[in-house]
């Protein structure tokens, strides 16, 4: 089955998404000179987002440890323990305070010093002293007045759990990365897990616990989905020793650190690198800044993508709805863009004290679903279950121990693969994946908009595809490029031959006019004849180029298009399938662009 379009007459002002330049489909990635990419960034109207982390060693998240180092221990011994465990640091003192109930016999000042003492706080010189510090404690018992409303002291089955606290929660997915989370994100993350990674295993013995990272990407927006184009800066301050000298910090940082963490593809002569740019980064740690639970809270989610209530997780049971209510809505985000249902998600839940059911629960797919966002709701409403008690049970967030929430305080609690991070497992949501139509595209009447997504959205799983577009309009942005290939897309019955190809489409100007590079493929070609808006026709030679076959068989079809002149005409041919719910849209479009 298939879908044939024709765009004609459309000017760089009508049409300004699609300004000439060199796409590359499914991998994501933009390669080629400074023109290219500068021409892509007109194109796309490309944006830049950046993410932070920190290490474990900053003392915000030293903080974060120790609390949840406390959870882990009191949830060992007591499942129903009820824990609300703040720390704060600065130089030699450690305290813990908050409010906990609890049969289990817990040594705190033991947990403090070890948790220091595994981050790497084991001397002075290096911010702390894990053995000599200053340990305060000041625990209390939770509240009678909290107790009694949320779990009658302990009389209330599970489903009739309260709320620990009001409050709202967030949860968000995004297609962009394998772990569904913003690639800004990943990268800063992981470039922090691997600081700590190369400092323990000797491979840069000059680094020290403290560090931040921090990585700008450049992303454009395909109808509400983000796609990373590249990465356009890395930030990198990290503590270090004092015999090192700043050359050699940034040389290992960039082979040690930067290299195994950021994948090529999204690397060019263009990203920006800085490494330590304040000069020495000696003093760190609690000795230079103060620390205190719950200040990292978006190095803790989504890196600045999504939304965020305002509560912290660390140091809190799941009768928190900071923490357990933000573990199930980020499940259902992610299950439903795993499902197919958006490429992008947000998910919003809401809680009054003491009582079990939410007060709300919001979903919004930026307009990436395939089916409308009430619809999604529902489907989220009847698949998961928002009562504080229930999400526990669910999500098994009364097991504590083995460091279960303790590895959660560092690298981030979202988007990790471990068995322990039960609300990363991706939910089977029931709903019909049958072909339907989309209201947003299907009309009679198309617009640039439209057809801008109709395009990507039948292209962006096909990674071989390779797309030039040019339809900038009279003053063409892009000047130094003389010929542009004009790219569409075919569907082939499963009869037709299709022999493995992969190649680049080229076109050079010679003597001031484009002249088409021939290829060694085994192709056909046909006469594409279409009558224009202005009543003129135009006869075009086309090439169909065969390509391997993935979820749908394609060709490449390639045409000359001088980028100094209007595109007066763009052929295109999209596959529909179950899954990109445009299979009603065929009859309208084709009475649309007749």
């Amino acid at each position: 089955m298939s879908m044939h379009f024709i765009i004609s007459n459309f000017s760089h002002r009508a049409f300004g998404f699609f300004h000439v330049c060199s796409l590359v489909i499914g991998s994501g990635y933009f390669r080629g000179s400074d023109s290219l990419l500068l021409c892509l960034k007109d194109m796309a109207e490309t944006f830049l987002f950046t993410s932070e982390s920190v290490n474990e060693g900053h003392p915000d998240k030293l903080c974060d440890q120790i609390s949840d180092a406390v959870l882990d221990a009191c949830l060992a011994q007591d499942p129903d323990s009820k824990v609300a465990c703040e720390t704060c640091t600065k130089t030699n003192m450690v305290m813990v305070f908050g409010e906990i109930t609890t049969k289990a016999n817990v040594d705190y000042e033991k947990i403090v010093r070890d948790t220091c003492r595994n981050i790497g706080f084991t001397s002075d010189d290096v911010g702390l002293d894990a053995d000599n510090c200053k340990v305060l404690v000041n625990i209390e018992q939770q509240s009678p007045d909290i107790a009694q409303g949320v779990h009658g002291h302990f009389s209330k089955r599970p489903e009739e759990i309260g709320a620990g606290d009001q409050g709202h929660m967030f949860g968000y997915a995004t297609d962009e990365t394998p772990e569904l989370m913003p690639l800004s994100h990943v990268l800063a993350t992981k470039l922090g897990a691997r600081l700590t990674e190369v400092r323990k295993n000797g491979t840069c013995a000059w680094l020290r616990p403290d560090g931040k990272t921090q990585v700008t990407v450049e992303y454009y927006n395909e109808n509400g989905a983000m796609v990373p184009v590249r990465v356009h800066t890395v930030l990198i301050s990290t503590q270090h020793d004092e015999t090192v000298t700043n050359d050699e910090i940034a040389a290992d940082l960039k082979e040690h650190v930067i290299k195994p963490v950021i994948p090529e593809k999204y690397l060019d002569e263009k990203t920006i690198f800085h490494l330590n740019p304040s000069g020495r980064f000696v003093i760190g740690g609690p000795h230079g800044d103060a620390g205190l639970t719950g200040r990292k809270i978006i190095i803790d989610t989504y890196g600045g993508w999504g939304a965020h209530g305002g509560g912290a997780f660390s140091g809190k049971d799941p009768t928190k709805v900071d923490r357990s209510g933000a573990y199930i809505v980020r499940q259902a985000a992610k299950s439903i863009v795993a499902s197919g249902l958006a490429r992008r998600c947000i998910v919003q839940v809401s809680y009054a004290i003491g009582v079990p059911e939410p007060l709300s629960v919001f979903v919004d797919t930026y307009g990436t679903g395939k089916i409308p966002d009430k619809e999604i709701l529902q489907i989220v409403k009847e698949s998961f279950d928002f009562r504080p008690g229930m999400i526990s049970i669910n999500l098994d967030l009364k097991r504590g121990g083995n460091n279960r929430f303790l590895k959660t305080a560092a690298y981030g609690h979202f988007g990790r693969d471990d068995p322990d991070f039960t609300w990363e497992v991706v939910k089977p949501l029931k709903w019909d994946n049958k072909i339907r139509a989309n209201n947003d595209v299907c009309k009679e009447e198309g617009t640039a908009a439209e057809l801008q997504y109709m395009i990507f959205s039948a292209i962006q799983y096909n990674v071989y595809l390779l797309l030039l577009l040019n339809l900038a309009g009279d003053k063409s942005s892009c000047p130094f490029i003389g010929c542009l290939t004009v790219v569409a897309v075919l569907v082939l019955d499963e009869a037709v031959d299709m022999s493995l190809f992969v190649a680049p489409v080229d076109a050079q100007p010679q003597s001031g006019r484009c002249q088409r590079q021939t290829h060694p493929f085994n192709s056909g070609t046909f006469l594409q004849k279409r009558c224009l808006t202005d009543r003129k026709c135009i006869n075009r030679k086309v090439q169909s180029i065969a390509l391997h076959p993935s979820d749908f068989l394609t060709v490449l079809v390639e045409g000359l298009v001088d980028c100094h002149l209007s595109a007066k005409e763009f052929s295109v041919t999209l596959p529909v399938n179950d899954n990109n719910g445009l299979g009603k849209c065929h009859a309208t479009w084709r009475r649309a662009f007749q």
